[in-house]
């Protein structure tokens, strides 16, 4: 697809994209007036990280300290997978998941539900 002055040509939409020049969407073109935070990336940096809590979510501290932090959900989700054991041993009884100090999930408990 190429730019001809009158929009692209050659594209999957047979000319159909609006004439609008690649400039136009730039920084400094008429779309960042518009829209401002859609025409420059934002840079998505997340940390995740768990908050340990007892069994009715008050905070707890532990020997080990805090959570480790995590740059996705998914990191964190599999760290507290593979580590709630030891989090209950160390005196947690519950977890809460936070992103950038925002409570995304929780609290949730440590130990198993009783059958």
């Amino acid at each position: 697809m190429t730019w001809s002055g009158d929009g692209f040509a050659g594209g999957a939409s047979g000319g159909s994209v609006p004439p609008h020049p690649p400039e136009a969407l730039s920084a400094s073109g008429p779309a960042a007036e518009l829209m401002p935070g859609l025409v420059e990336p934002v840079p998505v940096t997340q940390t995740w990280y768990w908050r340990y809590g007892d069994a009715e979510g008050r905070p707890v501290t532990t020997a080990a300290g805090t959570s480790p932090r995590f740059p996705a959900r998914a990191d964190a989700e599999s760290w507290v997978g593979e580590f709630w054991r030891d989090l209950v041993a160390a005196g947690v009884d519950t977890v809460t998941l936070v992103a950038d100090d925002r409570v995304v999930d929780g609290p949730m408990s440590l130990h198993p539900v009783a059958e």
